[in-house]
C-alpha cells in the first residue's frame, strides 16, 4: 500500500555572514510529503492526501463503464455525462432501458439521475387475420400489421387484454370496460352495457365475459345463438366458432361445426381457435386438436407444453423448457420460430408472434404491410 504522509517543520532561517547588529531570524513551514511503498491502494489508486494549497476539489465515483474511480469534475447540465453523473441531458453513456433490466422503451434523464419510468415489458398479444396488438407493463396498447382496415393505431387508455380478429379489435380497459374499434357493418364494436373481465373478436362478431361470468355476444347474429350459460373464466374465438372455459375447467364450443373444430370436451387450461380448427391445452401438458387438418395444424407434436396459438392454418405451441414447435401451413415460414425461450404465441393468416422470456417481442412468417415489425 502506499501511504502519503504530511509533515511540517518549522525551520529556524538565520542570515549567515552577516555583519549587521539587528538581523532578525525568520521561520518558515516546509511540507515534506512521505510516500512509504507497502503495495497498491485499491485498483491502482493513491491513498488520499492531504490538500496543503486549497486545490479545486474533484468529484469521485465508480465509473459503470470501467469499474474504476473516475477523478472528473461533474457538471450536470452539460449534455455529457462525467464524472459520477448517470447521465446528462441525452447522454446516457450506453446505458438504454434494456441495460436497465426492460424489454423496450426509453430512458429519462433528471438532475443527471437516469429514470426508467417510460421502459416497459411486454405483457399480452393476440394476432388477428393481417394486424397484431400488444400491451405492455404501462397498460399502453399499441397495434402494427395492415393499416387499412381501420383498427392500426395506438388506442388511448390503459388495458389488461385485447383480441383483434379480421378487420375489427377489441380491448378491455382497466376500468373493466371494453372499448372496439375498425369495421362496424355487423355492430360487432357496438359493446353491449356492462362491466368486463375478457373478450375475444372473430369474423365481423365479438365476445367478453362479464365480471360475473357470463357470456355475450354481438355483431354477426350466428354466433350470438346458442351462447352457454354459466361461470366461465376465459373465452377464444374463431372466424365462425367460439369456445370459452368454466371456472371449473370444462370447455365448451359453439359456433359453425367444420370437420370438428368444436367437438373439443373435458378439461383445460388454456384454448386457442383458428379458421376452422381448435387447440386446447390441458393442465397435464397435453394439447389436444380437433376441426380442419387440411395441413396437419391439428396433428400436434407428441410430447408436453405450457402454451398454444393457432393462427389461420397453422399452430404454434410452447414446451415447459419455454422452447417453441410449430406445425401446419408453412408457405411463408410461419412455422419458423426464432430460437429462444417463450412465455406465448399468437398466430395471424401467414404469419406467428410471440413474447420471449425476457418479454420482448418476435415475428416470423409473411412480413408484407409490417406485420413483422412491432413497435420497439
Amino acid at each position: 500500500m502506499r501511504i502519503a504522509s504530511t509533515l511540517f517543520l518549522s525551520v529556524l532561517s538565520i542570515a549567515a555572514c552577516s555583519d549587521e547588529p539587528n538581523t532578525k531570524s525568520e521561520s518558515s513551514t516546509v511540507e515534506i510529503i512521505i510516500i512509504e511503498e507497502t503495495g497498491d491502494f485499491g485498483n491502482n489508486q493513491r491513498a488520499p492526501v492531504a490538500n496543503p494549497n486549497n486545490a479545486p476539489e474533484m468529484n469521485s465515483g465508480l465509473d459503470e463503464q470501467t469499474n474504476n474511480l473516475t477523478n472528473t469534475p461533474a457538471e450536470c447540465g452539460n449534455q455529457k455525462v462525467d464524472g459520477i453523473e448517470a447521465c446528462d441531458g441525452g447522454d446516457f453513456a450506453g446505458k438504454t432501458c434494456e441495460t436497465q433490466g426492460f424489454s423496450s422503451g426509453q430512458l429519462a434523464c433528471e438532475n443527471c439521475k437516469i429514470l426508467t419510468e417510460s421502459c416497459y415489458d411486454w405483457e399480452q398479444i393476440d394476432s388477428g387475420l393481417e394486424q397484431t396488438c400488444a400491451i405492455n407493463s404501462l397498460k399502453n396498447l399499441v397495434c402494427w400489421g395492415r393499416s387499412d382496415l381501420g383498427e392500426i393505431y395506438s388506442l388511448e387508455g390503459l388495458f389488461t387484454s385485447v383480441s383483434v380478429g379480421d378487420g375489427h379489435a377489441c380491448a378491455v380497459k382497466t376500468d373493466k370496460s371494453i372499448a372496439c374499434w375498425g369495421a362496424s357493418a355487423f355492430g360487432q364494436i357496438e359493446v353491449p352495457p356492462g362491466i368486463y373481465k375478457g373478450v375475444a373478436v372473430g369474423n365481423r362478431y365479438s365476445c367478453g365475459i362479464k365480471v360475473s361470468g357470463e357470456i355475450v355476444c354481438w355483431g354477426r347474429a350466428t354466433l350470438s345463438y346458442d351462447i352457454p350459460k354459466g361461470n366461465f373464466k376465459s373465452i377464444s374465438a374463431g372466424e365462425d366458432h367460439v369456445c370459452a372455459i368454466r371456472e371449473s375447467g370444462e370447455i365448451d364450443c359453439w359456433g359453425e361445426d367444420n370437420r370438428g373444430n368444436t367437438e373439443l370436451v373435458g378439461e383445460f387450461e388454456q384454448v386457442s381457435l383458428g379458421d376452422d380448427h381448435t387447440c386446447g391445452l390441458k393442465s397435464s401438458g397435453e394439447v389436444i386438436c380437433k376441426g380442419h387438418d387440411f395441413y396437419d395444424q391439428v396433428t400436434p407434436n407428441s410430447g408436453l407444453f405450457k402454451y398454444v396459438g393457432v393462427g389461420t392454418h397453422h399452430t404454434c405451441a410452447i414446451r415447459e423448457n419455454g422452447a417453441m414447435e410449430c406445425w401446419g401451413y408453412d408457405a411463408f415460414g410461419q412455422l419458423d420460430a426464432p430460437s429462444g425461450q417463450y412465455l406465448s404465441v399468437t398466430g395471424g393468416a401467414r404469419f406467428s408472434c410471440a413474447i420471449t422470456e425476457k418479454k420482448a417481442i418476435r415475428c416470423w412468417g409473411e412480413s408484407s404491410d409490417g406485420k413483422l415489425s412491432p413497435p420497439k
